[in-house]
């Protein structure tokens, strides 16, 4: 699985991309897993924080057509700040925090070539270690990540969606099928059904 790590001020961090064996896949949600691994008496800190510290701040991009979810913190710890009457959120030990991320038409190439083969994903950390009684400088660092781009399994239609990776299984005759079975059942269902799966699978994604 692509991965990258730096070290600060005795904490490592490390950046991994989970999922479909390492690719990244149109429409389909990977997880990129940004990881603080500390020693006994280190912590860093959420928002929000007394005058004078920096909370913890991850910041993720990429090529247009790379879409991040919202950040998934892990839960904190309360530390009372030395300083201040203010209770401090903060994290020890393993903090490991999540972004969704999956890419559309632009990169994985539904209906358009595609530009890519594999994807650059930018990290940014910005974040002050503590213990006890010291504080330290507040730092800012970057990892890079490249991750292979998979292509999808396509049936063998006309006009062909070039991402794909087409099969030669003759399933028209199913697909058929199925499409009159459902339409006959509900035809305002099935267009809707129709109609969702073709903007899913130009702007993604599956979950």
């Amino acid at each position: 699985e692509p991965n990258a790590s730096t070290d600060i001020d005795d904490i490592r961090i490390s950046a991994t991309y989970h999922g479909g064996g390492g690719n990244l896949k149109g429409a389909v949600v990977r997880q990129l897993v940004v990881r603080f691994d500390m020693r006994p008496g280190l912590y860093i800190c959420d928002d929000p924080v007394p005058e004078g510290m920096v909370a913890t701040h991850i910041e993720v991009s990429g090529p247009e057509g790379l879409n991040f979810d919202e950040i998934i913190k892990p839960p904190t710890v309360t530390r009372r700040a030395k300083d201040s009457n203010l209770t401090l959120r903060v994290w020890e030990g393993q903090a490991d925090f999540v972004f969704g991320v999956w890419c559309d038409d632009r990169i994985a190439g539904f209906v358009e070539e595609p530009k890519f083969d594999e994807v650059e994903i930018s990290v940014k950390i910005i974040c002050q270690v503590s213990e006890e009684s010291i504080r330290r400088i507040p730092q800012v660092e970057s990892l890079t990540l490249k991750v292979p781009i998979e292509k999808y399994v396509g049936h063998e239609l006309p006009g062909k969606m070039p991402g794909a990776n087409i099969t030669t299984m003759d399933s028209m005759k199913y697909m058929k099928r199925l499409i009159r079975r459902g339409l006959l059942r509900s035809p305002i269902k099935g267009y809707v059904y129709l109609k969702n799966r073709i903007r899913d699978l130009q702007t993604g994604p599956l979950k």
